[in-house]
């Protein structure tokens, strides 16, 4: 997401005074709420090209284990949350064992059976 200073640089540009100031507005509120959203297990992101899922590590250390997503193509980034309305979810340290595809992830993790949520976009 573009920050501010840079839209208002580029609105400045335009000549026509109510509109400059109409869209200043309107990309003054649209950046100032932007947020991740609730991390409900599937649920989209609120605002970006992202969705959260909780998964729980293997019981054996560093044994391979998958993560199902729903994109139906292959995601590009993840990183994980801590939902604060969720108890025991945990940041574990996870490896990514192979390249996900347009179903999966693929990880391991030397934390035995740890629940943890990734935002995963793509």
């Amino acid at each position: 997401m573009a920050a501010f200073g840079n839209v208002e640089t580029k609105l400045a540009g335009i000549a026509d005074r109510a509109l400059r100031s109409i869209l200043t507005s309107v990309f003054e509120y649209i950046l100032k709420d932007v947020r991740f959203g609730r991390a409900g297990d599937g649920d989209s992101s609120q605002n970006f090209g992202g969705g959260f899922f909780y998964g729980t590590t293997d019981g054996v250390a560093n044994t391979e284990f998958t993560l199902e997503h729903s994109f139906g193509r292959v995601p590009y980034l993840a990183f994980q949350v801590i939902p604060l309305n969720t108890a025991n979810v945990k940041i574990v340290r996870l490896t990514n064992s192979k390249a996900a595809d347009a179903n999966r992830l693929y990880l391991k993790s030397p934390d035995t059976g740890a629940d943890f949520v990734l935002y995963i976009e793509g």
